[in-house]
């Protein structure tokens, strides 16, 4: 009987136990800059990129796409560290503009 008392008891204390703590919630927001030429693309990417990184060491730049003489790319970042108004500053400051993120088929 003490067994199955000690059992029960340490099966109460097992699902009372604190999980861990969610993964923060990331956010992304999508811009398009202008390729600087055929032979140096990635110039005004570098740009923003630099620019990114001095805000917050959370942001992530991803380039998505070339065409049409853009460079597409998306931002995430962690609101609970950069707000999206100061990302949306950074991409806007470093001659990009904000696009609306693409719809998934």
């Amino acid at each position: 009987m003490r067994r199955m008392l000690l059992a029960l008891l340490l099966l109460a204390l097992v699902g009372c136990a604190p999980t861990a703590a969610p993964a923060a919630a990331r956010t992304a927001v999508w811009g398009e800059i202008p390729r600087d030429c055929a032979c140096r693309d990635t110039e005004s990417m570098a740009r923003l990129s630099a620019d990114l990184q001095r805000a917050d060491d959370a942001v992530d730049l991803r380039l998505e796409s070339m065409h049409d003489g853009w460079q597409v790319f998306s931002v995430t970042f962690d609101p609970g560290r950069v707000s999206a108004e100061q990302v949306k500053r950074i991409i806007e400051g470093s001659g990009a503009q904000l696009i609306p993120a693409p719809v998934s088929p």
